[in-house]
C-alpha cells in the first residue's frame, strides 16, 4: 500500500521530482565532476601559497574569457580560454609533473578545464574553488595583463 502511494505521488509530482533532481546536479556537480575525475578543488589561500611556497611546480591557468580578464589577472598565470584549452593542451605536456591549478570567474568553467587536462593525462589538477571573485575577495593581487 505504501509502495502504490509512492507510485502514485510520483507520478502525480512527477514535475516537482524532475526540477529537484536538476537542482541537486547543479548543486552537486562540482563535487560529482571532481570525484569522477580525481579533481581535488583548491581554495585561493591554497593557492597563494602554492604559488609562493612553489611556483616553479605551479602551473596556472586562467580559462576566463580575453574580455574577463582584462580586469586583471593573477601574476604568471596562463591565459588560455576554456573554449581554447583541448587545442592548447599538447602545448602544455612540457609541464607533465607539475601541479596544474585551473581558475576562472567562479569555479565552474576552471572544473571543466580542469576535466579536460585530467583526460589529456595531467596527474596533478586541481580547481580553484571560487575562481577569480574569491581571489579579489580575500584582498589578493591582480595586475592588469
Amino acid at each position: 500500500m505504501l509502495e502504490d502511494f509512492k507510485m502514485e505521488w510520483i507520478q502525480s509530482n512527477w514535475t516537482t521530482v524532475l526540477i529537484g533532481l536538476v537542482l541537486l546536479l547543479v548543486v552537486f556537480k562540482g563535487v560529482i565532476v571532481g570525484k569522477i575525475f580525481g579533481i581535488r578543488n583548491l581554495s585561493v589561500a591554497e593557492l597563494s601559497s602554492m604559488l609562493a611556497d612553489n611556483p616553479e611546480k605551479t602551473v596556472l591557468i586562467d580559462v576566463r574569457s580575453k574580455s574577463e580578464t582584462e580586469s586583471g589577472v593573477i601574476d604568471h598565470a596562463m591565459l588560455i580560454p576554456l573554449g581554447d584549452l583541448s587545442a592548447q593542451v599538447n602545448s602544455l605536456k612540457a609541464h607533465q609533473g607539475k601541479n596544474m591549478a585551473v581558475i576562472c570567474a567562479s569555479g565552474t568553467r576552471s572544473l571543466m578545464g580542469a576535466a579536460t587536462l585530467k583526460k589529456a593525462g595531467f596527474n596533478r589538477v586541481y580547481n580553484v574553488s571560487g575562481g577569480i571573485s574569491a581571489w579579489r575577495r580575500h584582498g589578493f593581487k591582480l595586475t592588469k595583463p
